[in-house]
């Protein structure tokens, strides 16, 4: 819109005298000047107080809502801790430690849950028991560590301890650590159920909120000790300690001041955790809380310059102030688009991280739901019982089903009706501490399972019970396992005596013995003889009788177990050799009480693995045998050309190599000369191209690869000369047995006329070595009929 013309304006700035255009112009920059300045310097103020309360507010809510997040993750594995105790009244070390049942619930729960690594069960003396790793669970003491000491020197049993970061011993990957102390039937230290949870997964999750620069977040313990920031500064399992933010009362704050590890400035908030020691900090830089009062800033720095670009000559006054107008006009539009986008951008953000919230929360539910446990409450006053869906899934009724109190006990078996409301009474009066009851539930469809359900009674402000929380879960694949882990403990009691595996024990404080009924079967012992330690030594025979008795003298001082393998001699004179395996025992008071093990017969394995020696003994000297003649037959081979002397070496070698399967075949005892022949001339003639005539004949291992070479050179001369190198040719082997000598005949007919050779090739040459010195026979031939005699001991 183009402004008024100067003259109807001067009247207004200066009525008494008439303004010339420069001295309206210096009044007109003036004026606009100081208006300007001022407005800038307290919208400035205002905007620099909003931007401050603005970030105190967004960084003290996204500290609450990840407080809120880590709480309800933490939550879900401090109550698998607490299920952990459960398992240890009902099962003890030995049998969770005996059976992968527990190594495989606590592998499902590490499976389903991203931030953990791995659980742990140790026992009071700090040997680790149970993990979701391996089963079993391999030797390690973890009593050094201080979550382990932390428990063993609390005796509050319901209390979470959480674990400054640690580095891995069996992996080396940093973890900080979530306990809970186990304890036996009279409240004595057992151990300690450990969940170790990964700082990367905290790490990687803060990182997708932190999407400002020099933004910071911490899980921080209440002693200033960080289990997980981001960024993550270096390496290692130690993240420093911030105890400067979190100085004054347990409390959701803020706080302006240097960030510690990078000197920063930063607000920091910080919000605790309810039922665990554990802060969330969140920390936005200052820089960035001044770059955004600059960007606000910088369209109303705009508006002003282009309100004084008014200042220009006068001649161009009307025109350019129409134009700084619109451009005026244009930059702030154009600021507050970008305001725009930067608010909606942040409300993206905060949607995503409500979303992830939400995400999580979900997942709580998901794992609820996947472990089977429901939830419930019984209020105060109304008696109104309210029940999660997987109740309802549980007693095997829809979803959504409310029945109150006395309908929901419907379904419990009728058996335990009685006891559960009795419990429930006792638990509401504070007769009980808390509420710990198995009881059995007919669903509609008249199937049973057992369930388990724990609860507490939540009191009012004036100490009157206001409410009972609890949770339930199917515990039938659990008393399933018990029943099958009893019948497979009777099943392996009676796998031992069927195997023929005796035990022994011996009791070092009065000297009594015990031995199973197979245990004197082995040693040939009759029931009536009455055990002890000297007759199981008195058996030994007097070679192996100083060896054992050293190898029992150690196992009782402590310095190793006993494996032993011996002879013996049995009272009716024969001689067996045996296993004897056993551990010692100590009391409470670190003493050796007693000493047990098992006993097993070894007679039938070590007269195998003589056996076996002696077989590995003839296979070595069989193939340094047949080295030896490859190595003869390569060194003698001649050809005119390289492949003629590769096909030559390769169709003697093989001869070999299957004299040698038949040898095989027959484990070294010899081999059938009907079949040698056979697998001799397979590859040179068509069926109906040999005959073969001759009675059974088993030859000797000596005479077999020799044999099978000569035929080899026979038939493939036959093959490239003789009968075999023409269609109507035949090849008959005949053979007679006198005594022990053996006279093989080898016959060709319908072939190429016999000519004389020029030379005496290696064939012959072979023929007649293999023959008068390895066979000790003689050969002799006339035309295509060739005949060899040999004279060597021959079983038939």
């Amino acid at each position: 819109m183009p402004m008024p013309p100067a003259p109807s304006i001067r009247p207004s700035l200066n009525a008494g005298r008439p303004l010339t255009p420069a001295r309206s112009v210096l009044w007109l920059s003036a004026v606009a000047v100081m208006v300007s300045a001022g407005l800038l310097a307290l919208l400035g103020v205002q905007e620099h107080g909003r931007v401050y309360r603005q970030a105190t507010a967004d960084t003290l809510g996204s500290a609450r809502q990840l407080a809120e997040h880590a709480e309800k993750v933490l939550s879900i594995h401090a109550l698998a801790l607490q299920n952990v105790q459960w398992t240890y009244d009902v099962l003890g070390w030995d049998r969770m430690s005996g059976t992968p049942l527990v190594h495989r619930w606590l592998t499902s729960l590490a499976d389903q849950a991203p931030e953990v690594q791995s659980y742990w069960l140790m026992d009071a003396a700090g040997q680790v028991r149970v993990n979701s790793f391996t089963w079993p669970a391999p030797s390690l003491d973890v009593s050094d560590r201080e979550y382990f000491r932390a428990h063993q020197e609390g005796a509050d049993p319901d209390r979470v301890h959480v674990g400054a970061p640690l580095l891995g011993r069996v992996r080396p990957d940093v973890f900080f650590t979530l306990s809970r102390r186990l304890a036996d039937a009279d409240g004595n230290f057992a151990g300690v159920a450990q969940v170790s949870l990964m700082p990367e997964y905290f790490s990687r999750f803060y990182g997708t909120i932190a999407r400002a620069s020099k933004t910071t977040i911490m899980l921080v313990r209440d002693d200033g000790t960080v289990l997980a920031r981001f960024p993550q500064l270096g390496s290692g399992a130690d993240f420093g300690r911030v105890p400067e933010l979190l100085a004054g009362p347990r409390a959701a704050g803020t706080l302006e001041t240097d960030g510690p590890a990078d000197g920063v400035r930063r607000l920091y908030a910080h919000v605790p955790l309810e039922k665990l020691p554990v802060q969330v900090v969140y920390g936005v830089a200052v820089d960035n809380m001044q770059a955004e009062w600059v960007r606000r800033m910088r369209g109303s720095l705009l508006l002003v310059l282009a309100g004084l670009a008014l200042l220009v000559p006068f001649v161009l006054l009307a025109f350019r102030n129409a134009r700084r107008a619109e451009l005026a006009h244009d930059a702030l539009l154009s600021a507050n688009s970008d305001l725009e986008r930067r608010v909606a951008d942040r409300t993206a953000h905060l949607d995503k991280a409500l979303a992830d919230l939400s995400s999580s929360e979900e997942w709580l539910r998901y794992a609820q739901e996947a472990g089977g446990i429901g939830t419930w409450e019984l209020q105060a006053g109304s008696n109104a019982l309210i029940v999660s869906d997987q109740v309802n899934a549980l007693w095997g009724l829809p979803a959504g089903t409310q029945l109150g109190l006395e309908r929901m006990q419907d379904p419990i078996h009728a058996e335990d009706r009685p006891g559960v409301q009795q419990a429930l009474e006792e638990t509401w009066d504070g007769r009980r501490p808390r509420l710990e009851l198995e009881f059995r539930v007919v669903r509609p469809d008249g199937t049973v399972r057992w369930m388990l359900s724990r609860a507490e009674v939540r009191g009012a402000a004036d100490g009157s019970p206001e409410a009972m929380t609890g949770v339930v879960f199917d515990i039938t694949d659990l008393k399933r396992a018990l029943t099958a882990l009893q019948e497979s403990e009777l099943r392996s009691t009676l796998a031992q005596e069927a195997g023929g595996v005796g035990t022994w024990d011996w009791d070092l404080v009065n000297g009594a013995v015990h031995w199973s009924p197979t245990y004197r079967r082995i040693w040939g012992v009759p029931d009536g003889v009455k055990p002890s330690f000297d007759g199981l030594i008195a058996g030994v025979t007097p070679e192996d009788r100083a060896r054992v008795e050293t190898a029992v003298a150690a196992t009782l001082a402590g310095e190793a177990p006993l494996d032993q393998e011996f002879r013996i001699m049995r009272p009716d004179g024969s001689r067996r050799w045996l296993l004897l395996r056993g551990e010692l025992l100590r009391d409470k008071t670190g003493r050796g009480s007693r000493m047990t093990g098992i006993c097993r017969d070894m007679t039938d394995r070590k007269e195998a693995e003589e056996r076996q020696l002696l077989l590995m003994r003839e296979v070595d000297h069989r193939a340094k045998n047949a080295l030896a003649v490859a190595q003869a037959v390569v060194r003698l081979s001649r050809a005119n050309t390289v492949e003629q002397l590769v096909a030559a070496v390769e169709g003697r070698i093989s001869a070999l190599a299957r004299a040698h399967s038949l040898l095989a075949t027959a484990a070294w005892s010899g081999a059938d000369l009907n079949r040698l022949v056979q697998d001799e001339l397979a590859p040179f003639a068509e069926p109906g191209h040999v005959l073969l005539e001759g009675p059974a004949v088993q030859l000797i291992p000596d005479v077999v690869q020799s044999i099978g070479l000569i035929l080899h050179e026979l038939a493939t001369n036959a093959a490239k000369h003789g009968a075999l190198s023409v269609p109507a040719g035949v090849v008959r082997v005949t053979w007679t047995l006198d005594g022990t000598r053996l006279r093989l005949t080898w016959q060709e007919e319908g072939g190429p006329p016999a000519v004389e050779p020029k030379r005496k090739g290696f064939g012959s040459t072979l023929l007649s070595m293999v023959v008068r010195h390895q066979l000790q026979g003689t050969t002799a031939s006339n035309g295509r009929t060739r005949a060899c005699a040999a004279c060597w001991t021959c079983p038939t």
